[in-house]
């Protein structure tokens, strides 16, 4: 299982090693591991592999218009994964 999280103001991807009811063990790419908490995991997923769920998102991420799905979640009305799935 890969996760997708959030930390220190930046996206990261990581394979779980560990999964506790708060926290994460969590293998980089690099070959780092970090405890991660479970609320900054904004997705799960098996496939693709965490480096490559990266490397198809960035150029991606350039098309996306930031300003417009900020204003459509900012009132936290969906959640991260529902909005995903609609855009």
């Amino acid at each position: 299982m890969n996760v997708l999280f959030e930390e220190d103001g930046g996206f990261k991807a990581g394979t779980v090693m560990a999964d506790n009811d708060s926290s994460l063990q969590v293998e980089m790419p690099s070959g780092k591991r970090s405890k991660i908490k479970a609320a900054t995991v904004l997705l799960r997923f098996e496939k693709p592999s965490a480096a490559s769920l990266l490397e198809q998102a960035t150029p991606l991420a350039e098309e996306i218009e930031a300003d417009f799905l900020w204003e459509c979640v900012s009132d936290g009305e969906f959640s991260f994964l529902d909005f995903a799935r609609d855009y």
